[in-house]
């Protein structure tokens, strides 16, 4: 229910549909977490590359995700998340901020969400 009481929705629905990961992080620099749900680490593989692995595993590696990339407040340009690797894992994701000039880069405010069934 919402916070007057009212437009219930079935639990099943809420739960199906809520995100089973996500992730806050800053990658320019040393890599930093500024928050999280379902991560157990993110590692840095270089340029516009990170990993996040999660605690809780997915019920399959046919999950759903998406993400953004950006440079933050006063930054200029926006980026978009993309897979780099064509098999993500049930415990793994690999992705990179892609620039609309199609180049990978590092970049200060990214977010990724994982939807699916957990194991």
């Amino acid at each position: 229910k919402d916070a007057a009481g009212a437009n219930s929705v079935a639990m099943e629905y809420v739960a199906n549909g809520s995100a089973k990961a996500w992730v806050r992080f800053d990658q320019t620099g040393t890599l930093t977490v500024n928050d999280s749900f379902n991560q157990s680490s993110m590692s840095d593989n270089g340029t516009a590359d990170a990993t996040l692995t999660l605690s809780s595993a997915m019920s399959n590696a046919n999950y759903s995700f998406s993400g953004c990339s950006g440079a933050g407040a006063g930054g200029t340009g926006a980026n978009f998340v993309a897979p780099k690797t064509n098999d993500p894992t049930t415990t793994a994701l690999r992705m990179g901020g892609l620039t609309h000039q199609n180049t990978y880069s590092d970049r200060r405010c990214n977010g990724w969400a994982i939807f699916g069934d957990l194991a």
